[in-house]
């Protein structure tokens, strides 16, 4: 028979977000704390926040091959971000600011090095989480599209036939 949830069992329940791994980096000179399971509410935050960091970067008037290129190393950091007690600022969502921590990070090898110690299971929840994001914004924006077309087909029939009227 199955127990009443209770907000203590709740509590116990929700420990297991609270468990961290000590790997060591850079020839055991440093210590890193990495999450064993990743909370879903910061997955979403981290989906949201590369989704904003990718639109910054399509808005932006001087955008070149080079600063597209680096875009790509922002979703590593930023999981790191979220995952590690790593000294990159939460605060810090300036899609320059990213990259240059995402260049020191992947320079210094310290991306490598603790992103193939987080459970590979976990990661596994953002890129589908991230994926699943893509798909539903795609939708949307197709949706959207039509939409708008459809409304500019109406307006045009309107139109016509109050200038035939």
């Amino acid at each position: 028979m199955a127990k009443k949830l209770t907000l203590t069992e709740l509590n116990k329940l929700g420990e297991k977000f609270n468990e961290r791994k000590k790997i060591y980096i850079l020839d055991g000179q440093y210590e890193v704390d990495i999450d064993v399971t990743f909370k879903l509410s910061d997955i979403d935050d981290l989906v949201m926040v590369y989704a904003s960091a990718i639109q910054e970067l399509k808005e932006m008037n001087d955008t070149d091959e080079i600063q597209i290129k680096d875009t790509l190393s922002l979703l590593p950091t930023l999981i790191l971000r979220a995952f590690t007690n790593l000294p990159i600022p939460k605060e810090s969502t300036d899609i320059s600011s990213l990259i240059v921590i995402s260049k020191n990070l992947y320079n210094l090898g310290i991306t490598e090095e603790v992103y193939s110690k987080l459970p590979e299971e976990q990661i596994k929840k953002v890129t589908d989480k991230i994926n699943a994001f893509g798909k539903n914004i795609g939708t949307v924006m197709g949706e959207w599209a039509i939409a708008e077309e459809l409304n500019k087909t109406e307006q045009g029939a309107t139109e016509s036939k109050s200038e035939m009227g």
